[in-house]
């Protein structure tokens, strides 16, 4: 199985679907293989939400993130989202995805 790379900084209200659909849009429909959303548990004036993405390939999951760290960022709505790499996933390894098989 591909990548995972984990990416912080997005607005509060996304769900899991927004944010691959967001990411999905620069690597291709299907290219999302599992991710798991997490609210932090500090609520402070602006709360980001940060996920954990599996990519189907490892190709995807580095261009992902050459995009997400470049200079000329990326934006979800007024938020710049930032990530780095997790490790790669074995065959048996994979993520919770509300709503995805």
């Amino acid at each position: 199985m591909g990548k995972t790379i984990h990416i912080y900084g997005f607005p509060s209200y996304v769900t899991a679907e927004l944010i691959k659909d967001f990411l999905e849009n620069y690597t291709g429909k299907g290219t999302v293989y599992a991710l798991q959303v997490t609210i932090p548990k500090n609520k402070g004036p602006n709360p980001r939400v940060f996920a954990d993405i599996q990519f189907t390939s490892r190709q995807n999951a580095e261009y992902m993130s050459l995009l997400i760290n470049r200079p000329q960022r990326l934006y979800f709505g007024n938020s710049s989202p930032k990530g780095f790499n997790v490790q790669s996933q074995g065959s048996n390894s994979t993520f919770w995805m509300p709503g995805f098989k």
